[in-house]
């Protein structure tokens, strides 16, 4: 990724695993992942609930079993990302969001 590219992402708060970084990005709607070896950055997909151009959107993130949870900060609501089956939920009102 070069400067140009590079420019338009910030975050947070993020999640450090054994393969890298996730975070969502605070300069426009995005999950995103880097590689730690390599510094490379992947988008990975918009949160759903919210425009692409929405700033700052998650405040913070947390691992909760195999999923990572994105709490927002003027978010419409909570994503989830699972690490394992890379599906993303989004929960809006009061759904039940830690099934055992």
């Amino acid at each position: 990724m070069g400067y140009e590219e590079s420019r338009y992402l910030a975050m947070r708060d993020a999640y450090i695993d054994s393969d890298g970084l996730y975070f969502s990005n605070h300069t426009f709607n995005a999950l995103m992942f880097m590689d730690m070896l390599t510094n490379e950055i992947q988008y990975i997909k918009p949160f759903e609930g919210d425009e692409t151009w929405m700033k700052g959107i998650h405040r913070r993130v947390i691992r909760y079993m195999d999923s990572l949870f994105f709490f927002p900060d003027c978010a419409s609501g909570i994503s989830k990302y699972n690490l394992n089956t890379k599906e993303m939920n989004f929960f809006g009102g009061n759904e039940e969001i830690f099934e055992l």
